[in-house]
């Protein structure tokens, strides 16, 4: 396990498991997409499940964040699963018209890992 405060990082089988535990400011923002794009260039995966039950709110500009980091590990060659959505951020990202088509959803860590083994 990879960790700190902020932004937790678990390797399981193919798979980052990446989790957002804290209230999201920029530091916290470039912290995860520095993380991410770091330790996927060390450590062989092929999914990013992005965990984000923890957030009880993401705002526009904090989602375009959090997308744009996974687009760059998309970039390098690994697919992304968001997972933990709660219905307000989920309602929140479809009534804005936000990029839904760049990754796979799933309820939870659980669900994520099964998509990432199919």
């Amino acid at each position: 396990m990879f960790s700190d405060s902020a932004v937790v990082l678990n390797k399981v089988g193919n798979a980052l498991i990446v989790t957002l535990q804290t209230t999201l400011t920029d530091e916290v923002l470039n912290q995860f997409q520095a993380r991410i794009l770091s330790k996927i260039s060390e450590v062989k995966v092929s999914y990013i499940v992005c965990d984000l039950s923890g957030m009880e709110l993401i705002d526009m500009e904090e989602y375009a964040s959090i997308t744009t980091s996974l687009k760059m590990a998309a970039v390098m060659g690994v697919k992304t699963i968001i997972v933990g959505l709660n219905p307000g951020v989920a309602a929140m990202i479809v009534d804005s018209d936000l990029d839904c088509d760049s990754f796979k959803y799933a309820l939870n860590i659980e669900q994520g890992l099964s998509l990432a083994k199919q």
